[in-house]
């Protein structure tokens, strides 16, 4: 008889099962009166069967009752073979649209500026270099920075800032005119330089008498021109505005002049007689140049010049383009020769 120790635990249970029907049998055929609590069962249903995992427990008898619980068994003996897990395709990663949740696709989102780099702050910058040949005698012309009418009056109300027109001499009605001017020295003759020459030139474009001088003094105070414009001819002015220079005021409303009428020097920088309309020139005096060589020294001192006119003969006014006159040819202008630094 072979030993059951020897077999594996699959084949153990299988013997058990085929033992237990075999005493199933022999209970069945030894009784000769039926048990009326038995079921028949068919022979068929307890052949052993060489696969066990099928095997369903069909006798309500007693005795096999617990056999037919461990027949059951053998199909979690079944040994299972180890899962192996399907590979999952790597999907890429598909941005949700879920409100507030993750992030918005590209596709439609709106498109966000790449940032602008904060310019640095603006920095002062130096005046630059005035430009000039070394060497050799060097030009300039300029024309007017700013110019100015003053009106003779007590109150020191009129004034003609943005006019066409500058007036110098004594009116019909006796009341004195004179023109204010000023050039940038500075901003066009260097540091250093030495002034060899200077020439004034002033336009006449109304004058009521024949020849009567004119003469140039260096002013030796600030004055204003501001938005006063005269109607007409001018020859009355307008009321002034702030900023503008007045026969008191040398800059309103607040700052006056020394003297009512302007403060300069009594020298005289340069004179010359005007007869008709036209251009005239102030040629080249030592005073002249001595000014203009005291404003490149020092520009701080530059206050311009004023233009006085025949002041006792009666009707001796005369109108001067100012640099706001519509004729080019018509306004100021001062040319310059100079020796560069160095």
């Amino acid at each position: 008889m072979p030993s059951f120790a020897k077999l594996s635990p699959p084949g153990r249970r299988t013997v058990a099962v085929m033992v237990t029907g075999l005493i199933a049998i022999a209970a069945a055929c030894g009784s000769d009166a039926p048990d009326p609590t038995q079921t028949p069962v068919a022979a068929s249903t307890v052949v052993p069967s060489a696969t066990p995992v099928t095997q369903q427990p069909t006798s309500t008898l007693s005795p096999a009752t617990p056999t037919a619980t461990i027949a059951a068994a053998p199909p979690t003996a079944t040994p299972t073979p180890p899962s192996v897990p399907s590979p999952t395709p790597t999907v890429p990663a598909v941005p949700t649209n879920t409100p507030g949740v993750g992030t918005t696709p590209a596709s439609t989102s709106t498109p966000i500026p790449p940032p602008v780099p904060t310019p640095p702050p603006p920095t002062a910058t130096a005046t630059p270099a005035v430009a000039f040949t070394p060497g050799v005698t060097n030009t300039v012309e300029l024309g007017a920075s700013k110019d100015n009418t003053l009106y003779q009056s007590v109150t020191g109300s009129n004034s003609n800032g943005f006019g066409m027109g500058l007036f110098v001499g004594l009116t019909n009605r006796q009341e004195i005119r004179r023109a204010l001017v000023q050039f940038d020295i500075a901003g066009a003759v260097p540091a250093g330089a030495t002034i060899e020459s200077v020439e004034l030139t002033m336009s006449v474009t109304k004058t009521a008498t024949q020849s009567q001088p004119v003469a140039v003094h260096r002013a030796t105070a600030d004055w204003g021109e501001g938005s006063s414009d005269a109607g007409a001819n001018e020859g009355s002015g307008a009321p002034a505005e702030a900023g503008d220079a007045t026969w008191t005021h040398a800059i309103s409303p607040g700052q006056v002049w020394q003297k009512p009428g302007g403060d300069f020097l009594s020298t005289t920088s340069g004179q010359m007689n005007v007869i008709g309309n036209g251009a005239y020139t102030w040629q080249s005096t030592s005073q002249l140049v001595a000014d203009v060589q005291g404003w490149v020294n020092d520009p701080g001192s530059n206050f311009g010049w004023i233009l006085i006119g025949d002041e006792v003969e009666t009707k001796s006014a005369k109108r001067l383009g100012s640099r706001e006159n519509p004729n080019d040819a018509n306004r100021p202008r001062l040319v310059i020769r100079f020796a560069p630094p160095g």
